[in-house]
């Protein structure tokens, strides 16, 4: 007898499974899929039969399953099936997330009503309850942080916590900018700010506080940034002998301004004292020299801003920075003082990263080489990838040259360079040149010599221009 019910427990248990592939195939769907009302050639309800087996198979109930049909079941996909309480569960937390997407907030009114008429702000507090509680599931904790959700379940205190331990994890430290906000939108930066505040007033619960302390909470931000700045000046002061630094100068002017109105604290004032007394101590050829290092700087950086932009030290006559000094003099300094040998070896080595003392060829090729084109051809009408030989690409050469001039940024030599190939005129077709008095009334004797009044259509008719704009 036992043998006959267990031959028949095998066989429905079979049929079943056999059932089951069945319709996955015959509808091409997943075990997910499978409904209700499905029905199997025994009459059996094919859902729920799943939803008993994942339960034995997950040692939920009276029933044991054999190692062959454990192995059926987890080809099926059984792990993955869902219980009823599972799926009205999911249906609950996805109403949650559309909830939140059109409102942006997690404050539900009391009457809203999920599909299947459960409230919803009553299962959300069902589920704060239990996080809070540690009983919410795992898996169940986890759909909430894939879901972007899980400030749902946290008060506005443990979501500040929970964004600080991140930041910290991160950076070590909580000097955190009042403007910072973190990779999901949390503003943590006003949120320190707020609780250093609470902190001040005595509103900020202790084990918060001490929460806080174990991350480094910096209480006192303007003393903290204050004592920060007086390091920064000693360092300085210890490895250059001075407190001449441009990074330095606003923030010693502004504390110099506050020591005399008795705006410092006492502990400041002491500080700032001794910086005071170290500036006064330094001599005043290393003031005064301090002074012209940073302005030979200043110049400089104007200079590689040019070369990286332009790719030369080809500047307009009487050319004025922001430093209003005129640079095509002040490199012509520098490279006597070079060659003489008394330039400092950091002010040499600056110029050469820039090849201030090298002669520039580029520009000589480049334009030998539109020359001998437009000599050829009677335009400079480049293809993209036309090169001279030195790899120098004439096409975007000749456009950043011709938007250089227009910016007044290229020196007159070669403006008349680029009019003689007719490769500067203005929108009027206007020759740009500059040029003597008595280079211009030759060139207009030449002209008239040559039966034109006008010294541009000359100009034009040389280059053969006339032709192209008829």
């Amino acid at each position: 007898m036992r043998a006959m019910r267990e031959i028949r427990n095998a066989a429905k248990w079979n049929a079943n499974i056999e059932d089951v592939y069945d319709y996955l195939k015959s509808h091409s769907c997943d075990i997910l899929e499978v409904p209700e009302d499905a029905l199997g050639r025994t009459g059996v309800k094919l859902r729920r039969w799943l939803e008993d087996m994942k339960r034995a198979y997950f040692g939920q109930g009276n029933l044991r399953l054999s190692p062959e049909q454990r192995d059926d079941l987890k080809k099926l996909g059984i792990e993955k099936l869902l219980s009823p309480n599972e799926r009205v569960w999911l249906s609950h937390l996805q109403e949650l997330h559309d909830f939140y997407l059109l409102q942006g907030h997690f404050n539900i009114p009391e009457n809203f009503a999920c599909a299947d008429g459960k409230l919803l702000s009553k299962w959300l507090k069902s589920q704060k309850m239990r996080f809070k509680q540690g009983k919410l599931k795992a898996q169940y904790v986890q759909k909430f942080e894939e879901s972007g959700l899980l400030a749902a379940l946290e008060s506005p205190l443990e979501i500040g916590l929970r964004h600080a331990k991140l930041y910290f994890q991160e950076h070590e430290n909580l000097d955190v900018r009042t403007d910072f906000v973190s990779d999901d939108g949390y503003r943590l930066g006003v949120w320190i700010k707020t609780m250093r505040e609470r902190a001040k007033a005595g509103e900020l619960a202790e084990n918060v506080r001490a929460q806080l302390d174990e991350m480094g909470m910096i209480w006192d931000k303007t003393g903290h940034d204050w004592e920060q700045m007086f390091g920064k000046c000693m360092a300085f002061y210890t490895e250059h002998r001075h407190l001449q630094d441009k990074a330095l100068r606003n923030w010693l002017t502004r504390n110099r301004k506050k020591m005399r109105e008795g705006e410092l604290t006492q502990k400041q004032a002491e500080l700032f004292s001794q910086l005071e007394a170290l500036k006064k101590a330094a001599p005043e050829s290393t003031r005064r020299t301090e002074h012209l290092r940073e302005k030979w700087l200043a110049i400089f950086a104007e200079c590689e801003g040019f070369y990286k932009k332009y790719g030369d030290l080809e500047f307009p006559a009487n050319f004025r920075g922001k430093t209003d000094d005129d640079i095509r003099d002040w490199l012509s300094r520098n490279r006597q003082r070079f060659h003489a040998g008394e330039l400092p070896e950091e002010f040499a080595e600056k110029l050469k990263s820039i090849g201030a003392f090298e002669k520039h060829t580029a520009w000589k090729q480049c334009f030998d080489a539109c020359k001998r084109y437009f000599k050829k051809y009677g335009n400079l009408e480049f293809s993209d990838d036309f090169c001279c030989n030195d790899g120098i690409n004439l096409k975007a050469w000749l456009k950043q040259n011709q938007e250089r001039a227009a910016a007044d940024m290229l020196p007159d030599r070669r403006k008349r360079q680029l009019a003689l190939i007719g490769a500067w005129v203005d929108e009027t077709q206007e020759f740009v040149v500059s040029m003597s008095d008595a280079q211009k009334e030759e060139l207009l004797e030449n002209a008239k010599a040559s039966g034109f009044s006008d010294m541009n259509a000359y100009l034009r008719s040389l280059l053969g221009l006339e032709e192209s704009r008829r």
